[in-house]
């Protein structure tokens, strides 16, 4: 919808990012940040152990792999351009 209309179409993409964001943040960052049981991070550890990680895997804290840093950098970097492209002034260029 945003390819083809985008003045309607940039509100319902900023609210998908914002909500995928959301999702991101609360499966993944906030377990990182305020800690999980331990039962968590052996369930994290085990399902994303065959993955690439910046920070080793540790048993007291989740670390999140290199792909969840990386999508939610292109989340947040997609939110804030459309944020960007929300706000910004119309400009009358008449030709």
């Amino acid at each position: 919808m945003f390819c083809v209309k985008d003045k309607y179409g940039k509100y319902p993409l900023s609210i998908f990012l914002l909500i995928w964001a959301f999702v991101q943040f609360t499966s993944h960052w906030y377990y990182t940040i305020f800690g999980a049981s331990e039962e968590r991070i052996a369930g994290y550890n085990r399902f994303f152990g065959n993955t690439y990680f910046i920070v080793p895997a540790s048993d007291s804290r989740i670390i999140p792999d290199f792909y969840h840093i990386v999508l939610y950098l292109f989340i947040l970097f997609a939110l804030s351009c459309m944020v960007m492209y929300c706000i910004k002034p119309k400009k009358n260029n008449p030709i």
